[in-house]
């Protein structure tokens, strides 16, 4: 404070000096060096006031945001896994998770797949690695070229030449999918006549009441062989219409059997007219060539990792909070852990709490 109040002072003397000596309109020379004097007589008054290197804080109190007997902190999927153990024996469990979203060290990582010798066998596993069902065909599509007779839209663009209905990624609606403003023809080139079996188009679907909602409402499946015409041989419905879909938003698969030989498949996909656009993720063609008796399994997406982990904390009646940061750990007379402090967008926090788990991925507590 002393600092401050003599750092004033300096300032203002030497604004009056500088007013007095160096401010005349005939002083001439005078101006000038009245200036200078002024100048040095700042800089030998005004110091610099060293930093420092720590500071007391003021004495508070923190408000008990939990009082439970466990405390879990880091939202990684060991974590939950012990917050919802320590759920089931009967214990008042919280956790805190730093990031907005459970299971960092899957999502953020983005190891989502399993080794070949891995399977699921805890509820929570089985949960977090399903194959996703809405991808759910398990199907393995013939390799193929495509055309389209619609530019697809700048928001969502196809590659030149197109190829992203076919690289096999359809879990995202906003990063893996290809958009066309209407109606769309899309012409498969096998590469030679196949026997076909089935046809998939894995399209997305929002209905939000939205301008810029996205669904389809049927396709038209048609095949020819080499030199020969397109003949219609199957018409899938979207069964799921006008449904609202969460986020990732599908994809719905738009399926058919079809027992034909042929080496161009053509895909005529109307939009719902409640929509604004389409949005599709994939199209895939199989034939009836002998598959592989082992596949490898799919990998759940981000999104399903996320919410089969926050869905296991609420089934096991465990409370938790995004965005926590544990900055102290509370001790009772006796020198006894007995919680943590937190820090979120509310402030410092205290969790009462007889046992502290750390699940942080480098133990940071």
């Amino acid at each position: 404070m002393r600092h401050a109040v003599r750092l004033v002072l300096s300032v203002w003397y030497a604004l009056g000096v500088l007013a007095a000596v160096g401010c005349s309109k005939d002083s001439g020379s005078a101006t000038v060096s009245g200036s200078s004097e002024a100048v040095e007589l700042v800089r030998s008054t005004v110091q610099p006031v060293p930093p420092a290197r720590a500071i007391n804080e003021s004495a508070r109190r923190i408000p008990v945001a939990f009082d439970v007997d466990v405390v879990v902190i880091g939202g990684s999927s060991a974590g939950v896994s012990a917050a919802v153990a320590a759920a089931r024996d009967g214990a008042r469990v919280f956790l805190a998770a730093e990031r907005p979203y459970l299971g960092e060290d899957l999502c953020g990582t983005y190891r989502l797949w399993l080794e070949p010798d891995e399977q699921p066998r805890s509820d929570l596993e089985k949960a977090v690695f399903a194959e996703p069902d809405d991808l759910g065909i398990g199907a393995v599509g013939v390799p193929f070229t495509y055309t389209t007779d619609v530019v697809s839209a700048s928001a969502h663009r196809d590659t030149d030449p197109p190829a992203l209905l076919t690289d096999g990624k359809y879990h995202s609606a906003s990063s893996q999918s290809v958009q066309y403003d209407g109606d769309v023809e899309i012409v498969a080139d096998l590469g030679r006549e196949r026997n076909l079996s089935r046809v998939h188009v894995m399209a997305y679907q929002r209905r939000n009441g939205a301008a810029d909602d996205f669904e389809v409402d049927r396709v038209v499946v048609s095949a020819a062989g080499n030199g020969k015409p397109f003949e219609a041989v199957a018409r899938i419905e979207n069964n799921r219409k006008g449904e609202s879909i969460p986020e990732p938003w599908g994809p719905v698969p738009l399926s058919a059997v079809v027992s034909t030989r042929a080496r161009y498949v053509k895909l005529a996909v109307k939009k719902s007219d409640a929509a604004g656009r389409i949005l599709l993720g994939e199209v895939i063609i199989e034939d009836d060539a002998p598959k592989d008796a082992v596949q490898a399994r799919r990998p759940p997406s981000p999104m399903q990792v996320k919410r089969a982990l926050d869905q296991a904390l609420m089934d096991a009646g465990v409370e938790f909070l995004y965005g926590c940061y544990a900055t102290d750990v509370l001790t009772d007379e006796a020198g006894q852990v007995a919680g943590i402090v937190m820090a979120n967008r509310s402030g410092r926090q205290a969790v009462k709490a007889r046992v502290v788990v750390d699940a942080t991925q480098r133990a940071t507590v």
